[in-house]
C-alpha cells in the first residue's frame, strides 16, 4: 500500500504506512519517495515535523445529541479540520484556527453551511444553541465539540499544533 504525501507541491508519498493509527506521526513507516524519480529522500524535514505528534488526523468520533467531545491538543495554538462523516449533517464541518491558552480564539476559516457556531466557553453539552454544532478553544487547553444538532453525529477531525 502506498500514500501521497500531505502536500502535493512536495511530490512525495509514503510506503507501507498503517491504515490503523491515530496520529500522522504513527502513520509513517517505510521508506518516503520522491515521486519525480522514485529515490528514497533521507529524512526529510516533512518526517521530522510529523514525528512531532503535532498533528492527529482523520480521528473518528461519535457525539451524541446533546453532548460534547473533549480534546486536548498537543499545541495550544494551531488548526482544526472537522469534517462530516454522513449527508445527514453534512454541513457540521469546518476547517477553524484556535488557541488554547490566555485570551483564547476558535475562528472558523471555511464551513459549507451555518451550523457550526464558535465559542471560548467551556461547553458541557447544552451550552451552544439548539440545532448547531458549537467548536471551543478554552484557556484551559482543551478544545470542546458540542453536538446539538438533534441526533447523534460522527465526525472525522484532524489538528495540525504549531
Amino acid at each position: 500500500m502506498s500514500r501521497t504525501g500531505l502536500i502535493d507541491k512536495l511530490k512525495i508519498r509514503f510506503a507501507e504506512t498503517p491504515a490503523d493509527s491515530d496520529t500522522a506521526a504513527e502513520n509513517i513507516g517505510g521508506d518516503i519517495y520522491d515521486e519525480a524519480d522514485n529515490t528514497a529522500i533521507p529524512d526529510p524535514l516533512i518526517v521530522d515535523v510529523l514525528k512531532a505528534k503535532q498533528i492527529y488526523t482523520d480521528s473518528p468520533a461519535d457525539i451524541n445529541d446533546d453532548s460534547v467531545l473533549i480534546i486536548t491538543p498537543h499545541d495550544n495554538i494551531g488548526a482544526l479540520l472537522i469534517n462530516a462523516r454522513n449527508d445527514a449533517y453534512k454541513d457540521a464541518s469546518c476547517l477553524a484556527i484556535y488557541r488554547a491558552l490566555a485570551t483564547s480564539f476558535m475562528e472558523i476559516l471555511a464551513q459549507p453551511g451555518i451550523d457550526v457556531q464558535t465559542s471560548t466557553a467551556i461547553l458541557t453539552g447544552t451550552t451552544g444553541a439548539d440545532g448547531r454544532m458549537t467548536i471551543s478553544a478554552n484557556d484551559n487547553g482543551n478544545i470542546y465539540i458540542e453536538n446539538r444538532l438533534g441526533l447523534t453525529i460522527s465526525i472525522a477531525y484532524t489538528i495540525l499544533g504549531s
